[in-house]
Parts: C-alpha cells; structure tokens; sequence
C-alpha cells in the first residue's frame, strides 16, 4: 500500500516541477510584446537634457537608416538597420540590444556619438525581438552565430577591410562575448561589453531566486530540458568565459556598481577568463544599463582611449 502511494506522491511532484518549469520557460524565453519606438517610447520623463538632446538626434535622422534582412540557418528572417559614416569610413560598429528590447530603445542615445566620431552603424534586431522573426528569445545561444552573418552584411555594405567593432549590451553584451568564440573574420577589432552575463544557466538561477524566491534546483534543469525539447537549445550551450578565453580581441567591459540584475561580478568574470587586451571600468551609482545614463561623456570617452579612436 506504501508503494502506490509513494509513487503516487512522486508522480505529482514531478508533474508539479515540470508544471512549473513550463510556465518559467514561457515568462523567460517565450517572446514579449514588442515595445514602442515613438519619440514618446523612448526619451523618458527622468532622462537627463543631454540624453533627452542624444535621442533626439536618432529620431531626427531615422530616415538616414535603410534596413535590411537576412534569413538564417533555420529559416528566421531577421532585420538589421544600417546608417553610413558622414564621410567614407573603414570602421563600423554592429550593436548588439538587451533582453526584451529592440535597436531603437537600447541605442537611442548612442547613434550620435558612433556617427560624430566617423562610423558606419548597423543596429540589429535579435531574434524574436523588434522587427525580426522569432518565437523563442535564446539569450546569445543562437544570436551570436547570427553575429557572424551580421559582420558578413557589414562587410557587404562598407567595404571587405572596413574594421568591424560589437557593442553589445546586457543580453547583447553576452550575445557579442559568445561570438568570440565563433568563426569570426580579422575584420572584428574590439567589443564594448555592457554588463553582459556569463551563461544563461547562471543568469536563471539567479533571477528565479531573485524574482520568484525558488530554489534553481528542480526548476532550472527541468526547464533546461523543456527548451532543448521546445526552443531548439540550453541554457549551458554557451559561456562566455570559454568563448573569451580563447580569442584574442580586445574587449573593454563596462558594469554598473549597483547593478541589480546582472551582477558586476560576472563582468569580473569574463575580465578574467578575457585573453585579450581588456579593461574593467565601473560606473558609481549606476543600475544595469544605466551607465551610459550616468555618465555619458566618460563612457564615450572610455571607448575613445581604449580603442584609440
């Protein structure tokens, strides 16, 4: 009689842990709605003059950009938004937005500082965000093989020796981070890191202690197995600490102190395992992606020493 009702017992609890993980996976990876682009969308009532006077510039020259699609391994068309230097320019930066975002709210207020110091600018819109396709977010898993189809049309449209930088923040901080250990061309010459993450794995285990007040354990491998059945990849697919450790492109790391959703430590992180030349800066006071917000000239100028621009 004891067994059945064991078993029993186990079966439900089973059943709960996967019920759960289930509805994880659909909070986590499922796409949102897709957030507004408007001039009212983007530049916030807190925003600083100089933020408010930086985004307006994007929105004064949005029709400068042109778009344009690429369809990948898996049939996704994904759309990427490309604006020409002043002058003819050898260098191009691709950016790289954060979960739930889109080219438009997360680079806003950077367009007018790529473009015044001379580049080419192509803003992408990741897999299941914005204007792209796609069903399941995959956190940089699949996005940073999308990368290197990214420099390709980069190439394509500013010239086969243009000189290609990643700026990369949050989810499109580990989205760059993680394409540093793909096939990458020569043309790749430095990543700006804003307060990427390590591995999804680590960044679920913290958010649903964080969020949910769970333990990771059973929730997290049974939603890890959930996606590689559902979404097509898994949470410990990709870390950017192996991928960092065996490239040699230079990589200036940018992190909040007071970050409350990425820690700071996982910067340090990628720091270390980073085999190129790399530097660690931290913004006082600032939250996750807010340091540009904080101090916008010296973090413009932070990229401007450390790549000699």
């Amino acid at each position: 009689m004891l067994i059945p009702i064991l078993l029993t017992a186990a079966a439900v609890i089973i059943a709960a842990v996967f019920i759960g993980a289930f509805f994880l996976l659909k909070f986590a990876v499922y796409r949102k709605e897709d957030k507004g682009t408007s001039p009212s969308d983007v530049i916030r009532e807190k925003d600083s003059d100089e933020i408010k006077q930086r985004k307006q510039w994007y929105f004064d020259n949005r029709d400068k950009f042109a778009a344009y699609e690429i369809t990948r391994f898996d049939g996704l068309k994904l759309m990427g938004f490309a604006m020409p230097a002043e002058s003819k320019s050898d260098r191009t930066v691709i950016l790289f937005h954060g979960y739930t975002s889109n080219h438009v709210r997360e680079f806003a207020p950077f367009y007018k500082f790529w473009h015044e110091i001379g580049f080419n600018i192509l803003a992408v819109d990741l897999r299941a965000h914005g204007e792209s396709e796609g069903k399941y977010i995959t956190y940089g898993v699949k996005d940073c093989k999308d990368a290197v189809k990214w420099v390709e049309l980069a190439l394509s449209l500013f010239g086969s020796h243009s000189e290609i930088y990643f700026h990369g923040i949050s989810m499109g901080c580990a989205t760059a981070l993680m394409a540093t250990g793909e096939k990458l061309p020569e043309n790749v010459k430095g990543i700006v890191a804003d307060c990427g993450y390590t591995a999804p794995y680590e960044q679920f285990s913290k958010v649903i202690k964080m969020w949910f007040h769970l333990p990771p354990i059973p929730l997290i491998p049974a939603a890890n197995l959930l996606c590689g059945i559902i979404c097509g990849w898994h949470f410990g697919q990709c870390d950017t600490r192996k991928c960092l450790s065996q490239s040699d492109i230079p990589v200036l790391f940018i992190h909040g102190e007071k970050d409350g959703f990425i820690d700071k430590k996982m910067s340090a992180e990628n720091y270390a395992a980073c085999k190129g030349r790399k530097k660690l800066v931290l913004f006082e006071d600032a939250d996750h992606a807010e340091s540009y917000y904080k101090n916008p000239v010296r973090y413009e100028n932070e990229i401007i020493d450390f790549f000699s621009l």
